[in-house]
């Protein structure tokens, strides 16, 4: 079960719609550029079942008698995860049959879709931030950079009480304060509980986004390194089992 995923046996809740400027920044700089609304696209049903299955089946036979499919990109949609806050993208894929009319040059796509075809003029600044092991113990804070407290938050305040909203729409808590010697940025409360909904470790990257009117967002981009994952969890299990044995 991925993290953050929920132990109940209820219907899973839907994904959430999101920006494309919230897609772009939570995915990073190694996602490719969604394709463009109207664009030409080749859909390769045997490589969608090999990367759909847990292991790799050759069912295209049973599906379709050509191995490429020429389409039409009908429309790109941006979406984060309910439970890992990851996102990714659904894309609609209208067949061409027998004619290629349907098909519009890349250039002329992109034209007719106001720019990259996934229209979205307003821009966010946006800073990513690799948690670390300090970052996620429930003994301290979350160190904040020093670039990141002056991009995203309002500098060198001794301490404020703001709000950050989760591609979800729910708005967390936190005090941030700037102090000690060297002095440095640091969220206290609300942290710890924001950590433990989200199910944080170290590895996970924090993307703090901020919008023209000046409203922070916070995406989460999963540490998909089994070995840390694994090494974390054989940590919570000895330190739990000392603590049944009083050590």
């Amino acid at each position: 079960m991925p993290r953050g995923a929920p132990s109940t046996s209820a219907s899973p809740p839907r994904p959430t719609s999101i920006p494309p400027k919230f897609w772009r920044a939570c995915a990073g700089i190694s996602a490719q550029e969604p394709p463009v609304v109207n664009s030409r696209v080749y859909y390769f049903p045997q490589g969608h079942i090999d990367q759909a299955a847990s292991k790799p089946r050759n069912l295209s036979h049973l599906l379709y008698s050509k191995p490429v499919i020429p389409c039409r990109v009908s429309a790109v949609n941006f979406f984060a995860d309910p439970n890992t806050d990851e996102v990714f993208l659904k894309i609609l894929l209208h067949p061409i049959t027998g004619s290629t009319q349907d098909f519009l040059p890349i250039a002329d796509a992109a034209e007719e879709s106001g720019g990259n075809g996934n229209s979205d003029d307003e821009k966010v600044e946006s800073y990513a931030k690799v948690l670390t092991r300090s970052d996620v113990s429930c003994k301290g804070g979350f160190s904040v950079p020093k670039t990141c407290a002056e991009m995203i938050f309002e500098g060198e305040m001794p301490q404020q009480t703001f709000s950050m909203t989760d591609l979800h729409g729910n708005a967390w808590e936190f005090r941030r304060i700037y102090s000690g010697y060297p002095k440095r940025h640091l969220f206290s409360s609300g942290w710890k509980e924001f950590v433990n909904s989200k199910m944080l470790i170290s590895g996970d990257t924090l993307i703090f986004m901020k919008d023209s009117d000046g409203k922070v967002f916070v995406g989460i981009r999963r540490n998909m390194s089994p070995d840390e994952d694994e090494k974390q969890k054989e940590e919570v299990v000895m330190s739990e089992s000392r603590r049944g044995r009083g050590g």
